[in-house]
């Protein structure tokens, strides 16, 4: 049975190198019309969404709080730009994650078990992103992971935008960390003495861990030079690949068989000539 498992190597795989396929308000500026080049490559088709800050006068709104989320009346507010109050004259004004709840991307509020009472209309101010559009304010390769201002743009020359998307590029599937698994499982057995092969030591349960980690960062390296532009992506995968195996051969080192005892030398004389 294998030291470690795929939940084990999944979790310490994002932990390690913030493996997420969500990104939200990354700040690009967007300079003339030249292409610009997000963080990722193969971005999932119909995710990205282009926003800007137009900082006038704040939205403005009564809601009255039930038991479920209430709608702003706008989608995409801008973190940290709301204010909640008992009433129009800012009698009180309330604590977010205390007594009430934002959720910026959808819009909506929700109250908690705070100082707002069940049921009490309350005053929200917030503002919120302009959203621009695609094909007439920028245009994206979603494969290579580029924007560029579009001429005539309603994104000014130079202004600086927040943009989310989703990639495809770093899914890992189960198949994909078993397989990983099975792999590690057989080259650790190889490097250990066999009175360890049923131990429950931590040490070779991170031993494992590391080599199949090593198994997965070649699987992306491979696949990243299958893109175009891939081949930075992919040394980043060979160098943390390449890491977490000298890692995972150290610790197993410490498990290693005995070496053999040599005998002791025999004097050798030379014969006559």
């Amino acid at each position: 049975m294998p030291f470690t498992n795929s939940e084990i190597v999944r979790h310490h795989l994002i932990e390690t190198t913030s493996l997420r396929d969500s990104f939200r308000d990354i700040p690009v500026e967007m300079t003339g019309l030249s292409t610009i080049a997000l963080m990722h490559s193969q971005l999932k088709d119909g995710t990205l969404v282009v926003k800007g800050k137009e900082l006038g006068a704040p939205q403005a709104t009564l809601v009255t709080l039930g038991d479920t989320p209430t709608p702003l009346g706008a989608t995409n507010i801008i973190p940290d730009s709301v204010v909640v109050a008992s009433d129009s004259s800012l009698g009180r004004i309330y604590t977010e994650h205390v007594d009430y709840h934002i959720d910026y991307l959808h819009g909506t509020i929700a109250r908690l078990d705070g100082e707002i009472p069940a049921g009490a209309t309350v005053a929200v101010w917030f503002f919120a992103y302009r959203i621009y559009q695609r094909g007439n304010d920028y245009s994206v390769d979603h494969l290579r992971g580029t924007i560029r201002r579009i001429s005539g743009s309603q994104i000014e020359d130079g202004q600086t935008v927040f943009v989310d998307y989703e990639t495809m590029s770093l899914t890992l599937n189960e198949s994909q960390l078993d397989n990983a698994v099975a792999e590690a499982d057989d080259l650790l057995l190889s490097l250990i003495d066999e009175v360890y092969h049923d131990s429950s030591s931590q040490s070779l349960v991170t031993a494992e861990t590391y080599l199949a980690l090593a198994v997965l960062c070649r699987v992306r390296a491979l696949l990243a030079l299958q893109q175009p532009d891939g081949s930075a992506t992919a040394r980043h995968w060979q160098e943390l690949g390449a890491n977490y195996h000298a890692d995972g051969l150290k610790i197993a080192s410490r498990f290693a068989p005995p070496r053999g005892q040599l005998n002791t030398p025999v004097r050798v004389t030379g014969g006559e000539g």
